[in-house]
């Protein structure tokens, strides 16, 4: 099945690895993971919040929430993995 790049919502592809993230985003990808995936957007700083949405880890879902994407989902994974690998 062929993807239209253009889309917003397809995402990286699984085997591109996890996004690079800030401290800064790994800490928000870690907050949210302890919120149950979602939290309000109050919780996170504008900078924070642009460079989770623009990376595609998380979106906004309602005014003033924010939740986890499947990639966010697999960034959050990965940076388990590597605490574990500590």
């Amino acid at each position: 099945m062929t993807q239209n790049s253009a889309d917003p919502f397809l995402g990286r592809d699984a085997g591109e690895g996890p996004p690079v993230l800030t401290a800064q985003e790994r800490a928000a990808l870690i907050q949210l993971g302890e919120g149950g995936g979602r939290l309000p957007t109050s919780r996170l700083s504008q900078d924070v919040l642009a460079g989770l949405v623009q990376g595609q880890t998380a979106r906004v879902y309602a005014p003033g929430k924010v939740q986890l994407t499947a990639l966010g989902i697999r960034a959050l994974a990965a940076l388990a993995k590597a605490a574990a690998d500590l």
